[in-house]
């Protein structure tokens, strides 16, 4: 289990955010080490971290965004309470 330290929820009200439930704000150190070996995203992109499918055989991907140069763990069909075990990753 990779366990990932969230500094705060996205703004709300924005028309990029996922919303809290499934997006956290985290540190560039935490990004690096969950995109190694892959280069951090440029501002305005994101890496895909993780994948997988769900007990229904939906696929998910968990990825790290930069965002004007915050970085972000985020899924848009997955709520962070489910990605320990679809992903592996806790938010602490």
């Amino acid at each position: 289990m990779q366990k990932v330290k969230g500094l705060e929820n996205p703004p709300s009200g924005v028309h990029w955010s996922y919303g809290s439930e499934c997006m956290q704000r985290i540190s560039k150190g935490s990004a690096k080490k969950l995109c190694f070996p892959i280069d951090l995203p440029s501002m305005g992109y994101q890496v895909v971290i993780g994948r997988s499918r769900d007990y229904r055989g939906y696929l998910h991907f968990l990825y790290v965004q930069n965002i004007s140069g915050d970085f972000y763990i985020a899924c848009c069909s997955a709520e962070i309470i489910e990605w320990p075990e679809l992903f592996g990753v806790e938010i602490t």
